[in-house]
């Protein structure tokens, strides 16, 4: 598959969501400890939440009695908040950014693309089934990403442009 997001995009994403997480950390009072422990539950809930809500939205390779067309802008924001919460998930590990941007990397490169709607269900259907890494579920919702025509750039836009309202959100008392 064409990698969307290389090495230094995925750098770029968990150094921002790194930043975005240490605010919240600390607006919301919440210890390192915490954060990287008691508080995996509350990720793991929040980005299975997300999963499920972008695999909602991407209803046609699922829902056969759907006959409206998919809102590609759904999508993306769903995929967006996905992956906010994998790279949180991915910041929380012991290894180093660039290791994990590595990884990513490597398997992006490494997975087929996604030819039709099959391959989109199949690759939908193991996410909804089970727990998986966040670095399993990143590429596969990249892959689902790719496979509707999204750019690595649109991506990136949408990140930058959620993460914008997080950090609002949280300046607001949201």
């Amino acid at each position: 598959m064409n990698t969307l997001l290389n090495k230094s995009d995925l750098i770029y994403l968990l150094t921002q969501q790194n930043k975005l997480d240490a605010a919240m950390r600390e607006e919301l009072g919440i210890s390192e400890s915490d954060w990287m422990s008691t508080m995996a539950m509350e990720h793991s809930i929040a980005l299975n939440v997300e999963l499920h809500e972008f695999i909602n939205a991407c209803f046609k390779s699922w829902k056969y009695w759907k006959r409206k067309d998919m809102n590609m802008d759904d999508v993306l924001d769903e995929a967006i908040d996905v992956i906010h919460f994998c790279m949180l998930r991915l910041n929380k590990s012991t290894a180093k950014t660039e290791f994990i941007a590595g990884n990513v990397e490597s398997e992006l490169q490494d997975k087929q693309q996604l030819q039709d709607r099959a391959a989109v269900k199949r690759v939908i259907y193991h996410l909804s089934n089970g727990a998986m890494s966040a670095e399993s579920i990143l590429v596969y919702v990249l892959s689902i990403l790719d496979y509707y025509g999204f750019t690595g750039q649109d991506i990136i836009n949408q990140y930058n442009t959620k993460n914008a309202v997080n950090f609002q959100r949280l300046a607001s008392g949201y």
